[in-house]
């Protein structure tokens, strides 16, 4: 059933976000690293727009790493079984995690 209004389709995005954490050991990573980054900067007095150049390349990588969980799972949903196509769209997708995360780095 499709969200209704605002707040269904916010608390439906939440619970992505949720999933991943849970279920995705790297996403854990990324986040603690998130964290760790943020109180860093805010404790060095990081210039505002250091800090938000910051925040950016932080949701760059949590966003790439929620892609390549969504891609998975969409291809274990149609591949269940091995299949080489199937291992270079998830190699892409985590491929995508590394760039965005050299470039947060």
């Amino acid at each position: 059933m499709r969200p209704s209004t605002w707040f269904e389709s916010a608390n439906v995005a939440i619970e992505g976000i949720l999933h991943t954490a849970r279920t995705q050991r790297h996403m854990r990573w990324h986040f603690l690293a998130a964290i760790a980054v943020i109180l860093v900067s805010l404790f060095l007095r990081v210039p505002k727009l250091e800090f938000l150049a910051l925040v950016f390349a932080i949701l760059l990588v949590l966003i790439a790493e929620m892609i390549n969980t969504a891609v998975e799972v969409a291809v274990d949903l149609v591949s269940p079984s091995f299949h080489p196509q199937a291992k270079i769209v998830k190699d892409v997708a985590a491929g995508a995690v590394l760039l965005a995360a050299i470039g947060a780095g």
